[in-house]
């Protein structure tokens, strides 16, 4: 009976590029969007959205290296924004602006 909750982020586009998945893409890893856990199941993390940033492949891959280091998602007057760092240790509150 109550209201559903809306979703944090869209999982259709990177959080980080922009790179939105086409339905009438091949599935190529340039269309695929993958979903991150911050904090990784297998360390504790949970499998809320809370605990979840969408990303293209290449983005995914980047942050396993250790590439862009995450924070987490904080509520701000604009509505929740995630806390991260990209490849030259620029700090983002939100997605990056190209």
């Amino acid at each position: 009976m109550g209201s559903k909750v809306p979703p944090i982020f869209d999982k259709r586009i990177c959080y980080f590029c922009g790179l939105e998945k086409s339905n009438k893409a091949k599935k190529t890893c340039r269309s695929v969007i993958e979903i991150h856990h911050i904090i990784e199941v297998n360390e504790g993390g949970s499998n809320e959205e809370g605990n979840k940033v969408p990303c293209c492949s290449n983005h995914h891959s980047t942050i396993h290296e250790g590439l862009i280091k995450l924070d987490k998602w904080y509520m701000t007057t604009a509505g929740m924004k995630f806390h991260w760092w990209d490849e030259t240790g620029t700090e983002w509150w939100g997605p990056r602006k190209l």
